[in-house]
Parts: structure tokens; C-alpha cells; sequence
């Protein structure tokens, strides 16, 4: 707005100059036309001052301003009262030296030789804002306008002058004003509307919206703030009224559905709401972005009422079905599934979003994860090399990667990936203790126990707590039946901290096996089928052995071949069911 007005006022300069009053004896401008900018009029004075005021302008245009200004006061000292160099020294203080108090006397004398200048009264208007003299400075701007109608600024001016001096009712009859000269605009119409509301003058507040909305005919969001506003001040009619409207001004606009939508979730009508939101979705009017804003609340929703998850899986589709080139609707979609535990669906949601867009490491990081989880270490290989490439700075990708080639019997392809992105952590000793026990697995799995040890020392001193790799490094420590106290002691601190898990209490109850305390490994691996109503053929085999070495050699029996048709046992298991010993 300010900025379209002020290109008006300088166009008019610019004619005027074209067209100026002569002064009938000598042709000069005179010092007080108001139509002229200050630095236009050349004051009719002697020689040595149209000198000092020529190098001044000069200066001036040259950025040099410091000395533009002591050239200016070269000049009052010749001619004090000389209005155009007053202007001239006030500007210079108050925009340059940050100094009003100062500029306001000059200005007040310019204005005093030459009281019908537009240009004077607005730098005088400016300075009283600055000095908080909003009446004055209303004034100013006023008289502004009276001597330059053709500055609409100075209406704009004069009003938000008077809105700093809290006199709405004054500055709304400005506005109005304003509006007659420019026509209705959005800034002005949002800005009278806004103090009706504070005046508590609703039906008025309403009007200037309407007035808004029936200048714009081809822009239908203006019907749907006015049927916004009435929904809110209880005047269900009337924002009725302004909906029809809306849809007639552009009926298969997604954003005027949108609009719908939200005005009906506000009625608290959900099924319309829905309705026109999926009218909106379907349309490539709602940018991608505002509809991952809409599924991003039903995510939050839906995590506490599952009521609303059909739903959101519809819009996905229809999401999907009109921006299948955007990456962004295949990622929210995966979200939804990740969470609703559809692995499977998720990692193809995820991986056709990568397929669209792969400078996004967090889909990198997601797919990898669910690969892993899913046990397809082929795709993990494959994807954890990609991303290593794409993201060569990104430890997690080297773990992850690492992981697929291990589980895929390439273990010194995987210690070298675990190796390299270990050197890659930065502040991080959860993740640095990760890789650390990564390599203690990969390296026993090799047989390198003495770096396999080493490695999960390691991890021990990154993250002393990590029940996983205390209850790894304790079971690989049993199985070599080497170091069984500290295997112990590890093994019960990861039972500690996980008391159900069967794992962790099949290895502590393995381990007590190999101490010979056969007594208080049959309490462990009991609990351990407690919490196990399926166990492995390996626990189950341990637990035949324990059984044997307490005495009981039916059950170790019974338990051996539960094992051999379970699966999983260790190549001893056929010799001690046919033996019915452990020898």
C-alpha cells in the first residue's frame, strides 16, 4: 500500500516539475510552491549562498551527508529563516542523526515562511510519530494531503496517526475517505474490520468483509472469512448466506472446500467437514504441503482415537491418487502404517517415496530400519550401500549397512562398515557404544575373540546400562566357558534390567550351568519357559542338560527331542537323546 502510493507522489513531482509556477520577475520557482519537493527550490538569494546551497544538493547525491549537512548550515547562518534548507537540515536530523527533538524547530520554521508546502508538513508529521505527537502529527498529515490530494499516503498516514492516538471512530472516517480516492482493498478492508471488532461494532465489522468479498468476485476466499467470522459471532444465517456464496464464486476450487471444511468442523457437522475435505484433497488447488499439515493433526488424533483412522487412510489415497509425484504423500503414508504396525506396507510406502526423492535421510533411515526388523537383509545390503554413498558423513548408515552384510554371512564386510562409521560419531556414546558392540558380535562370529572382548569392553565404557550387549558379551563369554564370573555378573545386570525378557534369562541360567550350579540354573531356565511359551530348540536343549545334571533324566530326555522337532539344537543333541546322557 505505502509503496504504491509513494511512486504516485513521486510520478506527480515529477509532472509538476515539468509544469512549475514561474516567479513573473525572474522565472524562479518560488520557495513555497507546495506541488515541488524542498530539493527542487533554488532560494532566490545572494551568490555565495546559491554556492554553498549547489554544493550541499551535490553532497547530498554523492551519499556524502555529513557534509551535505555542515553545507547546509553554511546556509542559515547566511539565511536562517530559508525554508527549503530548514527542510533540508531537519531530514539529515531526524533520518540521519536519529534526533527529532532537533529537526522538529526546524521543520516548524519552514513551515512558518512557506505554510501551504505538502512536503513540509509531512516531514513535520513524521517527526511528531517519532516524538509520539500522534494529534499533532495527524494534524500535519492532514494538512499534507489538503495542500497535495494526490498523496494518498498522507491519508494512510493521518489515520494510523490517529490510531496511535486510540481515536479509532476518526481514524475509520480517514480510512473511508482513503477507500473513496483508491477503491476497497484487502490491507484496508482486514485493517477497518479489525477496529469495528475492537469498537464492538459487529454488524459493521461484518460489512467490511462483505464489502471485500463482493469487490473481489473472482476471488471466493473472501466469501469464506466472512462465513468464518459469522460462524464465530454466532450468526449461523449469515455465514450460511456468505458458504452459498463461496461456492457459487468458484465451485470446483479445492480451497473453497477447504474452507468448507473447516467451517463445518466448526459447526461441529463432521460428516460435511469430511466430505468437502475430501473434495479439497482431491484437487491439486490444496498444495501438498497443507495436506500433510491435515494428516499430520489426524496422526496426533488418531493416536488416541482410532476411530478416525479409516479416514485417514482414505485422504491418503486420494492425497496419493492426484500428487503421485510427490514424495512427501508416499512418507506420511508410511508414518501411518509404521505406526499402525503394517511393516511390510510401510517399507513400500517408504521406499516408492526414496524412489521419488532420496536426498531425505530420515526415509533412508526409516526404510533401513524396517528392513532390519523384517529380516530382508538382502534389500538392507543394497539400500544401506546406497545411502552410505548418498550420505558418506552419516555413521548410522554404516551401522545399519554393517548389519545386512553380517546377517548375511559377510562378517569382514561388516566389520569394515562398523569400523568406519564408528570414526564418523561426533558426540554420541549411545551410538559410538552401538558400533562397539556391532564389532564384538561380528568379530566372535569370526572366532577373533581377543579383538571380539576388546570391542565389547569398549561399548561397556560407552554405555555401561545396554542390556543387550551385557547379556551378548556374557553368553559368548559361557559358550568359551572363559571369564564365568564376569559372565555372571553381566548377565544378572542385564536380567536386572530386564526381568521378563527370556533371552537375558536363558543366558543367565546357561551361564550358572557352566559355574555347575545346577540348582540355581533350574530356577532360571523354569522362568525363562515362563516367560517363553514357545522357546527355541536351543533353550530347550539347555534346559534338557540343566535337567540332566539335577538328576532328572526322563525330563532331560523329553526336553531333548522337544528340541529336535522344534529345531535350532546343537549337533551334540541326536547323541543325547539316543545316549540319554549328556557324555
Amino acid at each position: 500500500m505505502r509503496t504504491h502510493f509513494t511512486f504516485i507522489a513521486l510520478a506527480l513531482v515529477i509532472l509538476v516539475s515539468c509544469s512549475k509556477n514561474k516567479d513573473t520577475a525572474s522565472g524562479t520557482p518560488k520557495s513555497g510552491d507546495s506541488s515541488l519537493e524542498p530539493d527542487q527550490i533554488k532560494p532566490k538569494v545572494d551568490t555565495r549562498f546559491q554556492e554553498l546551497f549547489f554544493q550541499a544538493q551535490l553532497q547530498k547525491s554523492k551519499g556524502e551527508i555529513e557534509k551535505a549537512y555542515k553545507s547546509f548550515l553554511e546556509c542559515l547562518a547566511i539565511s536562517p529563516d530559508e525554508p527549503a534548507v530548514n527542510y533540508e537540515v531537519a531530514r539529515i536530523e531526524r533520518s540521519v542523526f536519529m534526533n527529532a527533538t532537533a529537526a522538529a524547530p526546524r521543520i516548524k520554521k519552514s513551515i512558518e515562511q512557506a505554510p501551504k508546502n505538502a512536503w513540509y508538513h509531512r516531514l513535520q508529521g513524521e517527526i511528531y510519530m517519532d516524538l509520539a505527537k500522534f494529534d499533532l502529527a495527524a494534524k500535519s498529515f492532514k494538512l499534507c494531503y489538503e495542500y497535495n490530494p494526490n498523496d494518498q499516503n498522507a491519508l494512510y498516514d493521518q489515520a494510523s496517526a490517529l490510531i496511535a492516538a486510540n481515536k479509532i471512530k476518526e481514524a475509520i472516517a480517514v480510512y473511508d475517505e482513503l477507500e473513496k480516492n483508491v477503491g476497497v482493498y484487502e490491507e484496508l478492508s482486514y485493517r477497518k474490520h479489525e477496529m469495528f471488532v475492537q469498537l464492538g461494532d459487529m454488524d459493521r465489522a461484518g460489512e467490511e468483509l462483505e464489502k471485500l468479498a463482493a469487490a473481489n468476485p473472482m476471488e471466493a476466499r473472501y466469501w469464506g472469512v466472512v462465513a468464518q467470522f459469522y460462524s464465530r459471532s454466532n450468526k449461523p444465517e449469515k455465514a450460511k448466506v456468505a458458504l452459498e456464496k463461496m461456492v457459487k464464486a468458484d465451485p470446483e476450487n479445492g480451497l473453497v472446500h477447504y474452507q468448507l471444511s473447516e467451517f463445518y468442523a466448526m459447526e461441529g457437522d463432521d460428516k460435511r467437514s469430511f466430505e468437502e475435505l475430501k473434495k479439497a484433497f482431491g484437487t491439486t488447488d490444496l498444495v501438498i504441503d497443507q495436506k500433510i499439515m491435515v494428516l499430520m493433526k489426524y496422526y496426533q488424533l488418531t493416536e488416541t482415537n482410532a476411530n478416525f483412522i479409516p479416514q485417514a487412510y482414505e485422504l491418503i489415497d486420494i492425497m496419493i491418487g492426484v500428487n503421485k509425484s510427490e514424495a512427501k504423500a508416499y512418507s506420511i503414508k508410511g508414518d501411518f502404517l509404521y505406526r499402525d504396525a503394517r511393516d511390510n506396507e510401510a517399507l513400500a510406502a517408504f521406499t516408492k517415496a526414496i524412489e521419488l526423492d532420496a536426498t531425505k535421510s530420515q526415509l533412508w533411515e526409516q526404510t533401513l530400519s524396517i528392513q532390519l526388523s523384517l529380516g530382508k537383509y538382502a534389500e538392507l545390503v543394497q539400500y544401506g550401500e546406497r545411502a552410505t554413498s548418498l550420505f558418506p558423513n552419516n555413521p548410522m548408515f554404516y551401522l545399519y549397512y554393517g548389519f545386512g552384510l553380517e546377517r548375511s554371512n559377510k562378517t569382514e564386510d561388516a566389520i569394515y562398515q562398523f569400523n568406519i562409521g564408528k570414526e564418523l560419531v561426533i558426540e554420541n556414546p549411545l551410538l559410538l557404544a552401538q558400533f562397539y558392540s556391532s564389532l564384538g558380535s561380528a568379530y566372535n562370529k569370526i572366532k577373533d575373540h581377543v579383538k571380539s572382548d576388546e570391542a565389547y569392553d569398549k561399548a561397556l565404557v560407552f554405555n555401561p546400562n545396554d542390556a543387550f550387549t551385557l547379556n551378548n558379551y556374557a553368553y559368548y563369554l559361557s559358550l568359551r566357558k572363559v571369564k564365568l564370573e564376569k559372565a555372571a555378573i553381566m548377565s544378572k545386570q542385564a536380567v536386572d534390567r530386564e526381568p521378563s525378557n527370556p533371552s537375558f534369562l536363558d543366558t543367565y541360567s546357561w551361564i550358572l550351568f557352566q559355574q555347575q550350579k545346577y540348582t540355581e540354573a533350574l530356577i532360571w531356565i523354569e522362568k525363562t519357559i515362563q516367560y517363553d511359551p514357545k522357546p527355541s530348540g536351543e533353550v530347550l536343549e539347555h534346559y534338557g542338560d540343566i535337567l540332566y545334571k539335577n538328576g532328572n533324566v526322563q525330563g532331560a530326555v523329553d526336553k531333548w527331542m522337544a528340541a529336535q522337532e522344534v529345531g535350532g539344537g546343537s549337533d551334540k543333541l541326536i547323541n543325547k537323546i539316543t545316549s540319554k546322557s549328556l557324555e
